[in-house]
């Protein structure tokens, strides 16, 4: 729900006070960050059953390695995506649309950090879930998505530049990357 709420909840502030091109932009914006984590979606699907396996078998050390792979991998794979399209943004753009909107450019910049960071997260979350008891730990991770809506809303009333308002995702992923850190640290010693 608070995922939900935090990209519409974002969409509905853009389209109320800046506008239908900003919207657009946003939404197109939206496709990219969709298709890339399609990719590293499917990516980190592959390392799932070994993370799981490996916590209940209660193999740390592989767990361990497996957790530090996966992420470097993910990584390097969006970086791959992502450095073309952050470099030429406004070409690749063009190849896809003809007429770029306004915001477009600047927006798919700020997805391509966000995205950067939040590949990191995808086997942390995987262990979280094997452990289980996960009541504290969504309810933390929705409350900070909230909390990042209400900046979204703040930013948007105060008339701050398109980039600035997605740019609060960026810092929400980066709290809850640290988020889910500490509680895989916690949770496994790692």
């Amino acid at each position: 729900l608070s995922v939900v709420a935090l990209s519409q909840g974002i969409a509905i502030l853009v389209n109320i006070v800046s506008g239908v091109i900003a919207n657009a932009s946003l939404g197109l914006s939206e496709q990219v960050l969709m298709a890339i984590n399609r990719l590293t979606g499917n990516f980190q699907t592959a390392f799932n059953p070994q993370i799981i396996k490996s916590y209940v078998a209660g193999n740390t050390l592989y767990l361990h390695s497996l957790l530090s792979q996966s992420s470097k991998l993910s990584f390097a794979l969006v970086l791959l995506a992502v450095t073309p399209l952050y470099v030429d943004t406004h070409y690749i753009l063009y190849l896809w649309l003809d007429n770029v909107p306004q915001y477009l450019d600047s927006l798919v910049k700020v997805i391509c950090i966000y995205i950067l960071i939040d590949c990191l997260s995808g086997p942390f979350v995987t262990v979280i879930y094997a452990v289980g008891n996960l009541k504290r730990y969504q309810l933390t991770i929705s409350l900070v998505m909230l909390i990042n809506l209400m900046l979204a809303a703040i930013l948007v009333y105060i008339k701050a530049p398109l980039y600035m308002v997605v740019m609060s995702r960026v810092s929400c992923v980066l709290i809850l990357l640290l988020y889910r850190f500490h509680v895989v640290g916690r949770l496994i010693n790692f």
